[in-house]
């Protein structure tokens, strides 16, 4: 559903999607944290006009930035030892290892479309004609989704974080 290429059996996933907008993080003194803010504005003011929603990153990513100190030693991001919800800019955080370290989708959720669900997860095993005498099984694992991008400008692909 992120990082899918469309070839084969795979989805184009929603960073292969063309008319995406991209946002790459400039150079210092820009941080990942204004490069972010950034890429919200650039949903709000471009073709989609819509908030960003949710942001979703690695865990890398969302660690790198929340290590990001000001010239005095303290965390910019808050005190690590509060546990308050991940947010930016009062936009929510999701991580994912499904997302490549350094990129971020920013996004307004509602608006870009949907996963649909076809046939839920099905898992299969079989021993096959001696598979218990030797003392294997064969699974075999599928679900069918599809994803409809509706409107990909409202889905910002951020990287170099």
């Amino acid at each position: 559903l992120l990082l899918g290429d469309g070839t084969g059996e795979n989805l184009t996933g929603i960073f292969a999607t063309s008319g995406i907008l991209t946002r790459v993080k400039g150079a210092t003194p820009e941080t990942g944290i204004d490069t972010l803010a950034l890429a919200a504005s650039d949903l709000r003011t471009g073709p989609a006009l819509v908030p960003a929603t949710v942001y979703a990153m690695s865990p890398n990513t969302w660690t790198a930035l929340t290590l990001l100190k000001d010239i005095q030693g303290r965390y910019i991001l808050g005190n690590p030892a509060e546990q308050d919800a991940a947010k930016l800019w009062g936009v929510p955080v999701v991580q994912s290892t499904g997302i490549t370290a350094g990129w971020v989708l920013g996004m307004n959720a509602p608006d870009v479309g949907a996963a649909y669900v076809r046939q839920g997860l099905i898992v299969q095993t079989d021993f096959g004609a001696d598979g218990f005498e030797h003392n294997t099984t064969s699974l075999r694992c599928e679900e069918r989704v599809a994803l409809a991008i509706v409107k990909p400008s409202a889905a910002i692909k951020i990287t170099g974080l």
